[in-house]
């Protein structure tokens, strides 16, 4: 609901907590700005989002989840990768690069 601007700079201010481990983007407007910091440093990205064109670039640590997806579905895809991997952005990253989120 904000401005580019405001979005941009609070979602770079969050990527930089320590414990931020993703990005969860809701909309499509919300994945293209988030997958364009994701792809810059490195942050998995999960969207929600029917847009195809997120995944042009084939950047290997953002997901698009299929239709029909929620929020809580993201939620749980990364509470289970840091159960699994700790909660550390990279070992998370190259986790769900291995192909475990569900391919479309």
């Amino acid at each position: 609901e904000e401005s580019w601007g405001k979005s941009s700079t609070a979602l770079v201010n969050l990527i930089y907590q320590p414990q931020m481990i993703g990005l969860i983007a809701t909309d499509r407007a919300a994945a293209h700005l988030a997958g364009q910091i994701a792809a810059k440093t490195m942050v998995p990205l999960i969207a929600l989002s029917t847009d195809r064109t997120l995944m042009g670039a084939n950047v290997p640590w953002i997901f698009r989840l299929g239709d029909g997806a929620v929020a809580a579905d993201a939620v749980r895809y990364f509470a289970e990768a840091a159960k699994l991997q700790g909660p550390n952005r990279e070992r998370i990253r190259d986790y769900f690069a291995s192909g475990v989120l569900p391919s479309e």
